[in-house]
């Protein structure tokens, strides 16, 4: 299983850093920046987070990443992620006001927000196409279609021997 939410092996955590793009990644000094977003933005009070995609990102498949596929990820992260479980308590909503836009909104303050987007490791913000992910956040993805570095060349994998990735132009 491939799929970095179901499988926490290290070797899964590695193969999404290679297909799949974040919303959002710590710096050499470890705050967090903008990745696939163009810019991320708080609410006065604290409790809305607009997140605008930065314009041309596609999918290794030539489909374009919109706002739909970041929010489902987000809602898919958020069901596994301890900070994003947080963010859930906090009754955490998840909108598309249009193609280029996510909005998170919480019911109260939580400073840890863009932190939580940007954590590395196990749980990252990956974003995979909405039509791939399963009803549940357990629920292997059906596709591995990422926006990331490189593609899954499925066709060469050799189990426990090879994994094939061909760079992304």
């Amino acid at each position: 299983v491939f799929d970095p939410y179901v499988n926490t092996a290290l070797i899964t955590g590695q193969h999404a850093y290679m297909i799949y793009d974040v919303v959002m990644a710590l710096d050499k000094e470890l705050r967090p920046q903008p990745q696939m977003a163009e810019s991320v933005s708080a609410s006065t009070d604290g409790l809305v987070y607009t997140i605008r995609l930065r314009p041309g990102l596609t999918f290794h498949d030539g489909s374009p990443v919109v706002g739909a596929d970041v929010a489902a990820s987000l809602d898919r992260w958020s069901k596994r992620d301890s900070n994003g479980q947080t963010m859930r308590s906090l009754d955490l909503q998840i909108a598309t006001p249009d193609p280029a836009t996510v909005t998170l909104t919480l019911r109260e303050k939580w400073g840890l927000v863009l932190d939580s987007l940007a954590h590395a490791g196990t749980y990252a913000s990956f974003v995979m196409r909405a039509k791939d992910l399963g009803a549940e956040a357990t629920t292997p993805v059906s596709g591995y279609v990422g926006s990331g570095p490189y593609k899954f060349v499925e066709s060469e994998l050799v189990p426990g021997s090879r994994m094939v990735y061909a760079r992304n132009a």
